[in-house]
């Protein structure tokens, strides 16, 4: 992932060329990734299922025109270098963002308040005994000394403990939220409902590193789009995948997300 670094840009607001040179750049096994996500291929899917760099980068760019718009809208749409800051813009607005945010963030600090957003919202969701078994299984180390302490905190809350314990912090921090919401998921069919959940756990096919950050586009918007309009829950997810690869891809020189937006 070090070579697709540099098509980052996070300080930037992501054009539909900057959207489609990141795509370009992707290795075979994050584009697999992505496009499995994305439910553009099966969760059996191999590399040999890909069509090559530059049509799996146009096949994505047509799936966020159409997650993002209705179905009058479309058959008009540009499909090929989108607008994508604009898309991002618009999930966040759904989600009732403070309007300064989201006429000022750069792409990349808009898709990160997203992921927040969004565990925030699944965390609520949660009761403190199920907080705890979450803690549990993604603290294998015991570096969270005080679980029932964070437990009993509401989502902003436990956001904030949680980023700043000591070896969760950067892009650690970012894996050990991967896999909270990873936990949280294969939890959800048994014992918690986020209204209509559409098997998430068998449409994404990687749980661990930043890509399990997609999983919370699922639980924590609840229910499906009503027929032939945008879909923000659909529209959420493909966000939080390409984060979640953003997030990876800097890790691989060395990065933090925060280093990131200060450079």
């Amino acid at each position: 992932m070090a070579r697709v670094a540099p098509f980052v840009r996070p300080r930037e607001r992501w054009s539909g060329i900057q959207f489609y040179e990141f795509l370009r750049a992707l290795p075979e096994e994050a584009m697999l990734k992505l496009k499995r996500g994305v439910d553009l291929l099966p969760k059996d899917a191999t590399t040999a299922d890909l069509k090559g760099s530059r049509q799996d980068a146009r096949d994505m760019e047509q799936q966020a025109v159409w997650v993002s718009s209705n179905v009058l809208e479309y058959p008009t749409a540009t499909k090929e270098n989108i607008d994508y800051h604009k898309i991002v813009q618009w999930i966040c607005g759904r989600l009732d963002f403070e309007g300064g945010l989201i006429d000022s963030a750069p792409t990349f600090r808009l898709e990160r308040e997203l992921l927040n957003n969004l565990f925030t919202r699944l965390w609520e969701k949660l009761d403190e005994q199920q907080r705890l078994e979450l803690l549990e299984k993604i603290d294998a180390h015991d570096q969270i000394k005080d679980k029932a302490a964070v437990a009993a905190l509401g989502g902003a809350g436990a956001l904030a403990a949680l980023s700043t314990t000591v070896a969760l912090t950067g892009f650690a921090f970012y894996t050990t939220l991967s896999s909270t919401i990873a936990a949280a998921a294969g939890a959800v069919g048994a014992t918690f409902s986020f209204g209509v959940y559409e098997g998430a756990a068998s449409t994404v096919a990687v749980l661990s590193g930043p890509i399990g950050l997609t999983i919370m586009a699922f639980a924590a918007i609840g229910g499906i789009a009503l027929a032939g309009r945008a879909d923000v829950q659909k529209t959420a997810r493909l966000a939080a995948l390409v984060h979640g690869l953003k997030v990876e891809a800097l890790a691989a020189v060395g990065m933090t997300p925060e280093d990131a937006l200060k450079s």
